[in-house]
C-alpha cells in the first residue's frame, strides 16, 4: 500500500478491562499505525483507569457514555463470557 494513500486509523473502543483486556491493549498498541484507541469502558474505576492509562485514551463507566461523545468504528469486547 502506498503510504501517502493510507486510510486514517480505525477508531476502536475497548469494552471490558479485566484480565484478557491486556491482550487487547497489546494488540491495539502494536497496531497503532492502523487503529487508534478512542476510549475504554468498564464499571470498575481502577480497571478502566489502568486500561485508559495504558492506551492513552479516555475512560467511561458505560458504553452509552462513550458512544454519546465519541465516534467509534470498532468495539473490542473483552467482557466476561459468563
Amino acid at each position: 500500500m502506498n503510504p501517502s494513500r493510507r486510510s486514517p486509523p480505525l477508531q476502536v473502543a475497548l469494552v471490558g478491562c479485566g484480565h484478557i483486556a491486556r491482550k487487547h491493549i497489546d494488540a491495539i498498541t502494536s497496531l497503532s499505525d492502523r487503529i487508534q484507541a478512542v476510549g475504554v469502558v468498564d464499571p470498575d474505576l481502577d480497571a478502566r483507569s489502568r486500561a485508559a492509562g495504558a492506551l492513552g485514551s479516555p475512560a467511561f463507566e458505560t458504553l452509552e457514555e462513550l458512544l454519546e461523545t465519541t465516534s467509534v468504528d470498532l468495539v473490542a469486547l473483552a467482557t466476561p463470557t459468563g
